[in-house]
């Protein structure tokens, strides 16, 4: 069994987006947390992490960014095998399933030390938390960034029942120039 993180950032009642985009924040110190979290720098090369995602979250990179460097982008459709994401690229797997995450990440050669991230949307989020502990995948950490704003929005984070899960602050962050909101990085862990 391979564990899986979840990362995620939301405002208050959980949003996580509106329109198909991030809502109106901007935090590039939790952006650069997030690539931090997010890439392995001691794997040999072709052997970094794993983020997963679905196709919209995916297609809302800027093409600049896709796939994201220096870990292996494994991208939810339901057009597979049809949906050829762009660019095409080593770094590149379209699934329909976890288990073929699980699958493939052994293809790969992805040991199970390497850690793998659900970073969106709602839907893979969603399909993630309901993986029981018997299933080949299951989430036993959430990494979450708590907002401290109150958004409009039409997507958001499944949250589950928090009470059964430990919390452990790791960072808070202020408000300044730089960081439209105040907020606290937060790793949930069962």
């Amino acid at each position: 069994m391979k564990k899986i993180t979840i990362v995620v950032a939301y405002g208050k009642k959980f949003v996580i987006g509106k329109d198909g985009k991030l809502p109106n924040w901007k935090l590039p110190a939790d952006m650069a947390h997030f690539k931090e979290l997010t890439m392995d720098k001691e794997a040999e090369k072709y052997k970094g992490s794993i983020v997963v995602m679905g196709r919209k979250t995916y297609e809302s990179f800027p093409l600049k960014y896709r796939p994201l460097p220096d870990r292996h982008n494994y991208i939810f459709s339901r057009q597979e095998p049809r949906y050829q994401p762009l660019p095409e690229n080593f770094y590149t797997h379209v699934v329909k399933s976890f288990t073929d995450v699980y699958w493939l990440s052994d293809f790969d050669g992805i040991t199970s030390d390497l850690k793998i991230f659900v970073i969106g949307g709602a839907e893979i989020y969603k399909t993630s938390l309901s993986l029981q502990k018997d299933d080949v995948l299951f989430v036993n950490e959430i990494i979450a960034t708590e907002i401290d704003g109150d958004f409009k929005g039409d997507t958001f984070f499944p949250a589950p029942d928090y009470n059964l899960w430990t919390k452990e602050i790791l960072k808070e962050v202020s408000k300044d120039e730089k960081n439209s909101h105040s907020f606290q990085i937060v790793r949930y862990t069962r």
